[in-house]
């Protein structure tokens, strides 16, 4: 661009300086024409390096949101593994209990002709097993509607959800993978419906209390409180864990890299996407030190959001 437009100031001089040979104009001064044709070059090229930088930028964050969305369906598919492996583990439980019971049901109808003696224990059995099934159906009853909580199928992406009906489902379904048998306590106080995308919410939520539980390994409960602050809903999520320096603190949601066995592995990239999943919702996402010396994640999210503000 430069090189050009040195050459077009030196054409136009020429050709000003034949026009005033021959009496077509007056002779004109050259610093005239040179200033003129510098600033114009000067501002082509900086329309052109503006341009350049604006493009860099187009590209460079449209790379960073495909890279978030990449990062946010990998962490679903987890999220949806874990789900997956727990609820087989929940289900299978009392469908072993019912099946057993239908059986021995089956054994005792075919046994109506016992004597007399012996039917009132097998009546008796017959009401242990009735109620057995009972306490089976109601539980896998509970599990389905669990599934409905966390996954939504019966709704809208974008919908009015219950923050603390959300955090109890997900710390049954937390509690239910840690062989260990981990405890979260949860405490909430009375909020309003919030209008959010209530798989990407969850699975914020369910990576939280799952990175909490890691963390306290067994040195106490994961304390689970939410609650209503002014114009915002206010959820906490404490480990018992050794907890995190100030740097650690300061950079928990960058995404980075990390070496292990040799390898170069991405980490931090759960809480990187977590915190996108978030603002996306209008909230943040924080951590402190807590007072047993563990960590303390407090997600923030607005109360009110106007329809479809949230990006579908």
């Amino acid at each position: 661009m430069f090189t050009f437009g040195v050459i077009l100031i030196w054409i136009d001089l020429a050709l000003a300086s034949l026009a005033a040979s021959q009496g077509l104009i007056e002779t004109p001064p050259a610093h005239y024409y040179s200033a003129g044709h510098l600033i114009a070059v000067l501002c082509g090229a900086l329309s052109g390096l503006t341009y350049q930088l604006l493009h860099n930028s187009y590209l460079g964050q449209r790379e960073r949101l495909a890279s978030q969305s990449r990062l946010l369906h990998s962490e679903t598919a987890m999220s949806f593994a874990r789900f997956s492996a727990t609820l087989s583990h929940e289900l299978n439980s009392p469908l072993g209990t019912l099946r057993s019971s239908v059986a021995s049901l089956q054994t005792i109808a075919a046994k109506e002709d016992a004597p007399e003696a012996n039917k009132e224990r097998i009546r008796g059995l017959q009401r242990d097993l009735l109620d057995g099934s009972e306490k089976a159906v109601n539980k896998i009853s509970n599990v389905v509607d669990r599934i409905q909580h966390i996954t939504n199928l019966d709704r809208a992406e974008v919908t009015q959800v219950e923050v603390d009906k959300m955090l109890q489902d997900v710390a049954q379904m937390v509690c239910a993978e840690d062989e260990a048998g981990s405890e979260i306590r949860l405490t909430t106080t009375t909020m309003p419906a919030v209008e959010l995308k209530p798989q990407p919410i969850s699975s914020v939520f369910s990576r939280l209390m799952h990175n909490a539980v890691k963390a306290s390994a067994g040195r106490g409960p994961v304390e689970v409180s939410a609650g209503r602050e002014n114009d915002e809903i206010l959820v906490s999520v404490q480990d018992h864990g050794e907890g995190l320096s100030s740097q650690e603190l300061r950079e928990l949601f960058q995404p980075g890299f990390k070496t292990r066995d040799g390898r170069v592995e991405a980490s931090k990239w759960g809480l990187f996407t977590a915190r996108q999943v978030i603002r996306e919702h209008g909230g943040d996402i924080s951590a402190t030190r807590a007072d047993n010396s563990g960590t303390r994640i407090l997600v923030r999210l607005p109360v009110d959001r106007a329809t479809g503000s949230i990006s579908q």
